[in-house]
């Protein structure tokens, strides 16, 4: 298992991922027409290679038997309202679902926090929604507390995502 950097050649792999676990993250308490608006908006394969030629963002895979099997969005200085410090933001952070509680979520974050650390940020944060109590869960256990909320739209519903902050410890 190894974490690299995505390029242009994973975009198909990975659009097909993060479609998967976002089905699997939200289907089941939201509405299938917007579960389909946002899946048609946010995971389009032109969407993710410009994504993915962006300066602003970066995307890591973890990578098992040359299959991708989780992923990581940061959003790069992009702070949230009320946040003061340098920032990164995790836009996306997912498992494949059948390989969930095996240490992989673990291993990924504190890739994301050793990088952002290094990279001279001050602060990691995220937006989680309120109905997702196992990523709460496994976000709070990384360290991460709640700042805040946002307001996040799935398709046209109007939904309040927690903001969750991680203080960092800059490295020299």
């Amino acid at each position: 298992m190894k974490i690299i950097e995505a390029t242009l050649q994973d975009a198909q792999e990975l659009r097909t991922l993060m479609e998967l676990t976002f089905r699997e993250t939200y289907s089941q308490e939201n509405s299938p027409e917007n579960i389909e608006k946002h899946v048609e908006n946010s995971f389009g394969l032109i969407t993710i290679q410009n994504e993915l030629q962006s300066v602003d963002c970066k995307y890591f895979l973890v990578k098992n038997e040359g299959f991708i099997i989780a992923y990581v969005k940061l959003n790069i200085d992009k702070p949230s309202e009320g946040i003061l410090k340098k920032a990164v933001e995790i836009e996306r952070f997912y498992v494949l679902p059948s390989l969930k509680r095996q240490g992989i979520g673990q291993l990924l974050m504190a890739f994301c926090l050793d990088l952002a650390a290094k990279a001279k940020f001050e602060v990691i944060w995220l937006g989680v929604w309120e109905h997702n109590p196992k990523a709460i869960a496994f976000y709070l256990k990384m360290g991460f507390r709640q700042f805040g909320t946002h307001v996040f739209v799935l398709g046209e519903d109007i939904q309040t995502d927690y903001v969750l902050i991680k203080e960092l410890i800059v490295q020299s």
